[in-house]
């Protein structure tokens, strides 16, 4: 299970779920972090395609 996303479209994901600002230099930082926490991924002509999976917190 899983999907393959970009680390901006990860990272916008994010922003929308929390309703917190990232600037441009978090996506690359982002992605630096992925690579480093060894999740898979692999390259194309427009970017790196991270696999994610995607979890809720329920916090009512």
């Amino acid at each position: 299970a899983g999907e393959w996303l970009l680390a901006a479209d990860l990272l916008q994901r994010i922003q929308k779920a929390s309703k917190m600002k990232f600037s441009p230099r978090q996506v690359s930082y982002l992605g630096r972090i992925l690579q480093k926490l060894g999740v898979k991924s692999y390259r194309r002509s427009h970017g790196v395609y991270y696999h994610v999976v995607p979890i809720s917190f329920d916090n009512e």
